[in-house]
């Protein structure tokens, strides 16, 4: 007999890591700014790299999974805001790299202010 699969576990929302980006600049001086870089891709060969694996930090408050990226906070805006910075969108890389959000998709999927 076969094991019923696992159950995945729920996908977190934009709203929430929306909630953690503004927890963290609500304790924040109002004229701080915040700079987090994601992680990035690590060459093992010519032509390979390892497996990427997010920050942590970065991944928390953005969920963001994609390599060379930069979060900025700047919590003395009316709402704060955050902004993210990332790689374009290239059709004509995607077959090795995969497919990326880019900026409209961060703004819509991850809950960012800009991109």
């Amino acid at each position: 007999m076969l094991a019923e699969p696992l159950p995945r576990p729920a996908a977190i929302s934009p709203d929430e890591y929306r909630a953690r980006r503004e927890a963290l600049m609500q304790r924040l001086p109002q004229d701080s700014v915040v700079l987090l870089r994601g992680g990035s891709l690590v060459t093992r060969s010519h032509d390979s790299d390892y497996p990427f694996r997010q920050n942590s930090d970065f991944h928390y408050l953005t969920g963001f999974a994609e390599p060379e990226a930069l979060l900025v906070l700047l919590p003395g805006r009316s709402d704060g805001e955050s902004v993210l910075f990332c790689q374009d969108r290239d059709p004509s890389k995607e077959a090795w790299t995969g497919i990326r959000l880019g900026a409209e998709g961060a703004v819509r999927k991850l809950g960012v202010d800009q991109a």
